[in-house]
């Protein structure tokens, strides 16, 4: 994989066009945008995640799980979280980053994000869509009510 073709999608991805693209060889073949983890969990729904390397603007062990689940072999992450780095470290998905943090913070910035929260404690894969999906709904709930 080209330098450029990863360069390219970080300029993206920092001008606010999009939030995660998927790079297959040298193409870029899947851009997403949206907030959090959605992004990612759309293209994991899609089918389009197996054997890529993605690109993405904040990467916590939500995340990270998502992508293992779907056979991501590599990811740049420009903030990547210590939980998602380990978490990458262990199923042998090459990593990058630009900016390593201990947690992903929360929307607001007082406290630690609820999906990284939700998955903190979480060590299998297999269910990590069913706990993302249920946990958007819940913050959905709370945040129309």
């Amino acid at each position: 994989m080209k330098n450029e073709i990863i360069i390219d999608a970080i300029e993206q991805i920092n001008k606010g066009d999009v939030a995660c693209i998927v790079i297959e060889g040298d193409t870029i073949t899947y851009k997403e945008k949206g907030r959090g983890v959605k992004p990612i969990l759309t293209l994991c729904k899609r089918g389009v995640l197996n054997n890529v390397c993605v690109v993405d603007k904040v990467v916590g062990k939500a995340a990270a799980m998502v992508m293992t689940y779907a056979g991501v072999k590599m990811c740049y992450a420009i903030t990547i979280s210590k939980h998602a780095l380990k978490w990458f470290e262990d199923y042998g998905v090459i990593v990058k980053y630009d900016n390593l943090v201990e947690y992903i913070v929360n929307r607001r910035g007082d406290g630690m994000c609820p999906m990284e929260c939700a998955t903190k404690e979480l060590e299998d894969d297999r269910d990590i869509v069913y706990v993302l999906q249920s946990k958007l709904k819940e913050l959905s709930y709370y945040s129309n009510n």
